[in-house]
């Protein structure tokens, strides 16, 4: 089974409203401030920017790092399989699921990063190569996966074609070999009956030969036993299958 490739966008978790906008990650860390000396919190920050984020407060203010959001949100609930799972199927949906919850992993280490205002500098620097880095490997494997995805596809499509034309090959190989049969019986029936007109004609030959040296045996017999008989052409018993009419 094969998927679309991924979206590239950000997905917001599902407490936060569709409508929303979705930015690039170079966008998100212009409006996440690294350290306390990039212009103060990020709240204040958002004041000077041209968009409007929704709010990105914890809904529990405790456990792991990554609870930030309701894990919930990214469940096949009705309303968010809709058309998509009637058009791509479950294990399409499943996908785009994953691919979204890795876009809410970046979405998080971004907050993270953004929540330490008190970092000093050369931390805050160090944290954001790291989240950079962080970013761009995932990236990497986002391009990797589509790519091998693309591969497969264009794999699967190449092997369909090779069959279709082998297909192909063997269905003419096979009216060849049909139309080279048909010929080769003509052939033999053909040179059969060719055979079995020529022994029908040596063994009408050789009977008409039989009865040519009768006629020739009886007819010297004939002569021999007749007496005072002048003989003419004619009445000579030539040794061929007819006698001559004239003497030319």
């Amino acid at each position: 089974m094969f998927y679309a490739p991924a979206h590239e966008g950000l997905y917001y978790p599902g407490h936060f409203s569709h409508s929303s906008p979705k930015h690039t990650r170079e966008e998100l860390l212009a409006s996440y401030p690294s350290s306390s000396s990039s212009g103060g919190s990020p709240r204040a920050h958002h004041h000077h920017h041209h968009h409007t984020y929704a709010s990105m407060r914890r809904s529990r203010t405790t456990g792991p790092e990554y609870d930030y959001y309701d894990r919930t949100a990214i469940r096949p609930t009705p309303a968010h399989r809709g058309h998509g799972a009637a058009e791509r199927g479950d294990g399409a949906w499943v996908h785009e699921q994953r691919a979204r919850d890795t876009s809410l992993r970046e979405h998080v280490a971004l907050r993270l990063l953004a929540g330490h205002p008190t970092l000093d500098a050369p931390r805050a620097r160090t944290a954001a190569a790291a989240a950079a880095a962080w970013i761009e490997s995932a990236e990497r494997e986002r391009r990797w996966k589509r790519w091998e995805r693309e591969a497969e596809f264009t794999i699967q499509d190449e092997l369909r074609r090779l069959q279709a034309h082998r297909r192909d090959a063997e269905r003419h190989r096979a009216a060849y070999e049909r139309r080279k049969r048909a010929e080769e019986e003509k052939e033999r029936l053909r040179q059969e009956r060719e055979r079995e007109q020529e022994a029908s004609g040596r063994a009408r030959r050789q009977e008409r030969e039989r009865e040519a040296g009768r006629r020739y045996q009886a007819r010297w017999g004939e002569l021999l036993s007749s007496e005072g008989r002048t003989l003419g052409f004619r009445d000579i018993p030539w040794p061929v299958f007819s006698q001559p009419r004239a003497l030319d």
